[in-house]
């Protein structure tokens, strides 16, 4: 018979003394050996932004085309077409994003001692470079617990971390306009009308301790400063009922009252839990009666119609 547990136990005999064999020098070597491989195949894509211009505009084209010929047997026939020339774009975009990820690799491997560029690729957990989530809270502790077992205090530490280097980089842009001291504490004894003493028309905030997320963070703040909104700016426009990723059916929300947006994030807090406006930020804002709107963090011009009252995209939870 067959000893599958030998077997296995021969593989990762194996696969130990292999990785032990190579050293950071060899690894890096031959590391970069393959991403120049892997720039060399990508060389195309330097001009795949104007390619996908043009297959854009040829769809265009073709679709005007159909209209002004008015023939109703051909929809068929575009809608293949549609389809054929956006899986093109895609995947003229996709191609793009990787040999752009593959040179920042490969500089990086120049930059870094061999052993540092070993421990940051595993931390990376990919051979392609892409780095897209590496720099968020959530991002690192994804990592982070690659390449050692995480408790649920060290994923909540991290993501805290984390949030006061960003709340750093935010007080050193608006320098000129924020208090040069960044609130870690919403519950402090200290007076908050403090940091607007100066004329400061902005107080930047990081997170707290475990168990509470930033979102928590603005609510206690909002209460405190007696606020009646939050401007939650994410990396989504809208709220939907579940997660578009996975369903196609998901539906977008304009407007939602808190014990229905309850239902969709539930009740419990989890380090590194993807939701919208999290759930114990959630039942506070909610107690508070507290407005909050959600969208998307990098369209300014909407923030600025936000702002002054203007219509603009989002998800109003209310009530």
């Amino acid at each position: 018979m067959i000893n599958e547990e030998k077997i296995q136990e021969s593989f990762r005999e194996s696969k130990q003394e292999t990785e032990t064999d190579t050293t950071p020098e060899l690894y890096a070597e031959q590391r970069t050996q393959e991403i120049n491989n892997e720039i060399n195949i990508y060389q195309g894509p330097k001009n795949l932004t104007e390619e996908s211009d043009k297959i854009n505009e040829i769809q265009q084209n073709y679709q005007h085309y159909i209209e002004e010929a008015g023939a109703e047997d051909n929809q068929e026939t575009l809608q293949l077409f549609q389809n054929k020339m956006q899986e093109e774009v895609d995947f003229c975009k996709n191609e793009y994003s990787k040999f752009n990820d593959l040179e920042k690799l490969e500089e990086i491997s120049k930059i870094l001692k061999p052993a540092d560029f070993k421990l940051f690729e595993k931390i990376l957990g990919n051979k392609e470079g892409n780095t897209e989530n590496l720099f968020d809270p959530k991002g690192k502790v994804i990592h982070a617990s690659k390449v050692t077992r995480l408790t649920r205090d060290d994923q909540d530490w991290i993501g805290i971390h984390s949030t006061r280097l960003n709340a750093h980089l935010i007080k050193t842009i608006f320098r000129q306009y924020a208090h040069p001291r960044i609130n870690k504490n919403p519950r402090t004894k200290a007076d908050l009308n403090k940091h607007f003493a100066k004329g400061e028309n902005i107080m930047v905030t990081a997170g707290w301790r475990p168990g509470w997320s930033t979102d928590y963070v603005a609510t206690i703040l909002a209460e405190r400063l007696h606020a009646k909104t939050v401007i939650n700016l994410s990396n989504i426009k809208y709220v939907y009922d579940r997660d578009p990723k996975k369903f196609k059916t998901a539906k977008k929300i304009k407007k939602i009252n808190w014990a229905d947006f309850r239902k969709i994030v539930g009740n419990k807090w989890d380090p590194g839990l993807n939701m919208p406006f999290d759930p114990v930020a959630s039942k506070h804002a909610q107690e508070l009666g507290l407005k909050v709107i959600i969208t998307a963090g990098k369209n300014i011009p909407n923030l600025k119609n936000i702002l002054n009252n203007q219509r603009f995209f989002g998800t109003i939870i209310y009530g």
